[in-house]
C-alpha cells in the first residue's frame, strides 16, 4: 500500500470545519467522511462527504434533516454496509433542547439525499461540548454495521 498526496475533503468559502473529530468509512474505491461545520456559536451542521473516486472528487450532504443551522450537531461517525451500499450515521444534537443520540441512513452514492434522522437515545441528557467532567459528552462516538441494515451505535 502506497500513500497518495493530501486531499481537502471540506469545502473553502463553505465549510467552517469545528474541531471535532472526522469520521471515515471506506469501501472498494468509494471513501466517506463525516465532519462538523459551523460557527462559534454552536450552530454546527453535520456534512457527508463522499467520494467513488479514492477521493479524486467530493460530492456533499447535509446530513442534519431541519432546514436551518439552529443547534448543536456534534460527535459524528459513519460505517458503510458490507455490501457498500448504504452509509449509517450516528450523532449527538441538542435540535429539541435536551441532548439526543440521532441516526440516519442513506443510499452510498448521490443522488440519494439523507432521509429523515430518528433519535435513537432512551433518555435525554446534557449535550455540551465542555471539558467539564460533570456535564462533559465525551470525545468520540462509534458505530459498527454487523449485517445488512442493522446498526448499532456507541457513544463514550
Amino acid at each position: 500500500m502506497t500513500w497518495g498526496p493530501a486531499v481537502d475533503v471540506s469545502r473553502a468559502g463553505i465549510d467552517a470545519p469545528v474541531y471535532v473529530q472526522p469520521s471515515v468509512a471506506i469501501t472498494g474505491t468509494t471513501v466517506h467522511v463525516v465532519y462538523v461545520t459551523g460557527s462559534p456559536s454552536g450552530a454546527w451542521d453535520i456534512i457527508l462527504a463522499t467520494s467513488s473516486d479514492r477521493g479524486g472528487t467530493w460530492q456533499y450532504r447535509k446530513v442534519n434533516d431541519e432546514p436551518d443551522t439552529c443547534a448543536t450537531h456534534t460527535m459524528p461517525v459513519v460505517a458503510s454496509d458490507p455490501s457498500g451500499n448504504r452509509v449509517h450515521l450516528l450523532w449527538l444534537e441538542n435540535r429539541f433542547g435536551p441532548g439526543a443520540a440521532v441516526y440516519s441512513s442513506c443510499r452510498s452514492i448521490r443522488p440519494s439525499r439523507v432521509p429523515q434522522t430518528k433519535a435513537v437515545s432512551d433518555h435525554p441528557f446534557v449535550l455540551s461540548t465542555s471539558r467539564d467532567v460533570t456535564i462533559w459528552s465525551g470525545d468520540y462516538a462509534g458505530l459498527v454495521v454487523r449485517e445488512r441494515w442493522h446498526a448499532v451505535g456507541c457513544v463514550e
